[in-house]
């Protein structure tokens, strides 16, 4: 007599064995089934890799027509730039007299180190000051503080970022990336707080153009 779990080389159907029931037969049968899909994953595995080897061989072709593909987004529509060559990111900061708009300080630099140059064109102008007010003065000579300096009349001020690209269908085109115009009252003047709310704008203004506005993957600003 032959126990259930001996193998053997009969070639009665499986589901004609004495004593076994359908859901035995179900069981047996799963591991062909797991086979197929086994074999089915792989074929799959297969052609992903040999598309994916014809792209690598012909990697130049197809990195130029996605340079090619390359557009700008802007309000009123979007402009096709093509193969970008150059991108250029710079900011200027302009604080003006509302009264007359008479310019009080004017920087252009690039994102990163406009408030550094800001600050520095301050100090330099606060020390031009200083000297011709110590000759006027002698004695009486009191010097003016970056910290507690201020301008004398309401102020305001301008701020702008933009992008210039040397591409193959615009050459140049200049894309205003942010810009903003506010007023300062006289009262609210004071030089270092004002300098210091625009502290972080460079480190902002190039994290938005590297994560939407950069086409040249490699660009290093």
């Amino acid at each position: 007599m032959k126990m259930p779990h001996e193998k053997t080389g009969s070639h009665i159907p499986r589901d004609h064995h004495p004593g076994m029931t359908s859901s035995t037969a179900q069981v047996e049968y799963l591991p062909i089934m797991h086979i197929g899909k086994h074999r089915l994953s792989s074929a799959l595995i297969i052609a992903l890799a040999i598309v994916f080897a014809v792209m690598i061989g012909d990697l130049p072709t197809f990195s130029h027509w996605i340079q090619q593909s390359n557009t700008l987004t802007v309000n009123d529509g979007a402009v096709r730039l093509g193969t970008v060559y150059s991108e250029q990111v710079s900011s200027q900061l302009i604080i003006s007299r509302v009264i007359d708009n008479g310019e009080l300080l004017r920087i252009s630099a690039d994102p990163a180190h406009l408030y550094a140059v800001a600050v520095e064109q301050v100090l330099h102008n606060i020390r031009q000051i200083n000297d011709q007010a110590k000759v006027a003065q002698g004695e009486q000579f009191t010097p003016v503080l970056f910290e507690s300096a201020m301008w004398s009349d309401d102020i305001r001020i301008q701020l702008r970022t933009q992008i210039e690209y040397q591409s193959e269908h615009q050459n140049p085109y200049r894309f205003t990336l942010n810009s903003s115009d506010r007023i300062v009252k006289k009262d609210q003047a004071r030089i270092k707080p004002i300098l210091d709310s625009i502290q972080q704008y460079g480190d902002q203004q190039l994290a938005e153009y590297r994560a939407h506005y950069s086409f040249i993957p490699t660009h290093t600003p």
